[in-house]
């Protein structure tokens, strides 16, 4: 069929760099709609006395004190739904068994050298090799 047809016709009807869907798409969530609307409703009066609730209380005041009393004895998906609400979904936890290997490197510098005092007495004390400026010289006589 080559030949027939008009090139006009292959070409969209808007002009370079203008979008064709200006809104886009329709942005449809129908439950989660519903959901938000259903929980700004005021719960019954029965179930709203049964959980203590102030009056005017909503569906979404019910089940924020259903899901705090949930976790509270005990509810571990309860406790994970609120703490990811709060705090956001946990990361990936590091392996212990992939550990970065790296290499530290300490230098000691040699304490300072003990000064020789001048004899006096005819005893002279004299350090002893494994003496230090903190535990003082050996005085015992050579």
């Amino acid at each position: 069929m080559p030949g027939k047809g008009k090139i006009e016709n292959l070409r969209p009807p808007w002009k370079p760099g203008e979008s064709g869907n200006p809104s886009g798409r329709p942005k449809k969530r129908p439950l989660s709609d519903l959901y938000a609307e259903f929980a700004e409703r005021p719960v019954p009066e029965r179930l709203r006395r049964a959980l203590g609730l102030a009056e005017g209380a909503t569906f979404a005041e019910a089940q924020t004190l259903s899901l705090f009393l949930a976790a509270s004895n005990g509810n571990v998906p309860a406790a994970r739904e609120i703490r990811e609400a709060i705090e956001g979904k946990a990361g990936p936890r590091p392996n212990p068994e992939h550990r970065e290997v790296f290499e530290l490197r300490m230098v000691y510098e040699d304490p300072l050298p003990l000064k020789k005092p001048e004899a006096s007495s005819g005893t002279t004390p004299v350090a002893s090799p494994g003496a230090t400026p903190e535990s003082g010289p050996d005085t015992t006589e050579k």
